[in-house]
């Protein structure tokens, strides 16, 4: 497995194109038709319109010593505003689970998608604003390098 890497720019796009994209079997909006501040790579802007989201691929590791496969962590946070969208949250929230849930892109590298934990998580002190609730999903994912050519 040595030299052998995976281009996280690759699988994040392929992730972000994914979540943005997926319209749940219900037929509900889609990230894209719902996160009116868009879904960022990283860290928000300072100045991103709720709501918005922001996802991370992190943690790449070899899976194995014997195969050229590799696991990441992601990680994806929704942010509403104010607390009365908490069901718009929710319903955000499912859709992203469903939408990764055993996603598969060869091209990309990504083999297999597993959700660990998704959670709307408690509405912050009154030293920062009550009125912004988030949802922190986080995703195993299996990847494989691109051939060497």
């Amino acid at each position: 497995m040595a030299g052998q890497t995976v281009d996280l720019r690759a699988v994040a796009h392929a992730l972000r194109l994914r979540l943005l994209l997926t319209r749940s079997v219900t037929g509900s909006e889609t990230l894209a038709e719902r996160l009116s501040g868009g879904l960022h790579r990283g860290s928000p802007p300072d100045n991103a319109d709720y709501p918005y989201g922001a996802f991370r691929v992190m943690n790449l590791r070899p899976h194995t010593i014997d195969a050229p496969v590799f696991t990441a962590d992601v990680e994806l946070m929704l942010f509403f505003r104010p607390r009365a969208e908490a069901d718009a949250l929710q319903d955000a929230t499912d859709v992203a689970v469903e939408a990764l849930s055993g996603f598969v892109d060869l091209t990309a590298g990504i083999y297999q998608v597993d959700v660990r934990d998704a959670d709307v998580l408690p509405a912050f002190s009154e030293s920062a604003d009550p009125e912004i609730i988030v949802s922190r999903t986080t995703f195993a994912v299996k990847l494989f390098p691109a051939p060497i050519t």
